[in-house]
């Protein structure tokens, strides 16, 4: 048990935090994507403890943080070349993490047995400095409890990580608020997306055009062999029973009027811009139904709102999958484990 600390992002907090790091210990960091649960790759202690702590299914990899090209290319079999080393030199430091073959110095307990491993430079004051202070890379998962919504702040990381870990290091809310794209180049030598995030599918086709979607980006299919974080479990759900709702503004109001059962705590998520009357609902707004972005920013934290809140039905009008909002949209699904009303 520990008296959890929080410290502004300053010098001493860098360097508290990279002495927590170089000791063993996890701890909660910001990136500009979601807010980690970090600890050295090579200790595995350190690692073992990353999945208790959140309560991980040990069949689920973790992403592993480098500074840079060079420290990415220790930790695989083969230099970063190709259509793959264009896409690293146009999208790092950034939101995009990379799959590729590891090399010995992954533990199996990070790659969960694997022969892959999931890398990324992130684009994050707070991680970049830690990492190049301890010239170490960092296993860091985001740092919610396994299954619930992510953390975009360090408060949402003490609410679930307090007396759990011993130091959060808080530099403010997250720029995108959803996790990472995660890219894998396929047998064929197509970009696959895994999972979308702040590097859109439009961003990866600008610079190769051999790119598609895996079929579990969008619908609930069956894998036997998790190669990446976030695409087998239910993730990022409040307690409550989510309900992703594909209609126009209103066949959505309508839906409502019509199917609440008013014996339940129900609410319903929708846009900033909707023009809807609902009766015997709770109403949460996400953003405009064209800015991605701040949908992004923002889905997480009004899940974790509506979790504190105990509702027991949560509507949610779907976003675009278009740019960012592709990212929203499977967060959301995910979210409702795949329970999708369409109504147009």
């Amino acid at each position: 048990m520990f008296n959890t600390e929080i410290l502004k992002y300053s010098p001493l907090a860098i360097n508290k935090a990279v002495e927590y790091i170089l000791n063993g210990e996890i701890i909660g960091l910001p990136t500009e994507t979601v807010y980690g649960l970090a600890g050295r790759i090579d200790n595995i202690n350190s690692i073992n403890r990353i999945f208790f702590v959140k309560g991980r299914p040990q069949d689920n990899p973790l992403i592993v943080h480098v500074s840079d090209i060079d420290m990415a290319n220790k930790l695989i079999k083969k230099p970063i070349s190709g259509i793959i080393k264009k896409i690293a030199n146009k999208f790092w430091p950034g939101p995009l993490t990379i799959i590729m073959e590891k090399s010995n110095l992954i533990n199996n307990v990070i790659s969960c047995n694997l022969s892959t491993v999931a890398i990324r430079i992130p684009n994050s004051r707070s991680m970049l400095d830690i990492i190049k202070k301890t010239k170490i890379p960092l296993a860091a998962p985001s740092a919610n409890i396994s299954g619930k919504p992510s953390c975009t702040s360090a408060f949402h990381v003490f609410d679930d990580m307090k007396s759990k870990i011993p130091f959060i290091l808080d530099d403010g809310d997250c720029e995108f608020g959803v996790e990472s794209t995660i890219i894998k180049l396929s047998q064929d030598g197509r970009i696959c997306i895994l999972r979308p995030g702040g590097i859109t599918f439009e961003d990866l086709y600008s610079i190769d055009n051999n790119v598609y979607l895996s079929d579990s980006v969008l619908n609930k299919t069956l894998i036997s062999e998790c190669i990446s974080p976030g695409i087998k479990y239910k993730h990022y759900s409040p307690s409550g029973d989510v309900y992703l709702i594909n209609g126009n503004n209103d066949s959505f109001s309508n839906f409502l009027n019509n199917n609440i059962n008013t014996s339940f705590k129900n609410c319903a998520i929708m846009f900033n811009n909707d023009n809807i009357n609902i009766q015997n609902i709770d109403i949460f707004y996400y953003g405009n139904s064209t800015d991605y972005k701040f949908q992004s920013k923002n889905i997480f934290s009004i899940l974790r709102d509506i979790d504190k809140k105990s509702y027991d039905k949560i509507y949610i009008r779907a976003p675009k999958k278009i740019g960012v909002g592709l990212a929203v949209y499977n967060r959301i699904v995910r979210a409702a484990d795949f329970k999708v009303v369409d109504l147009d």
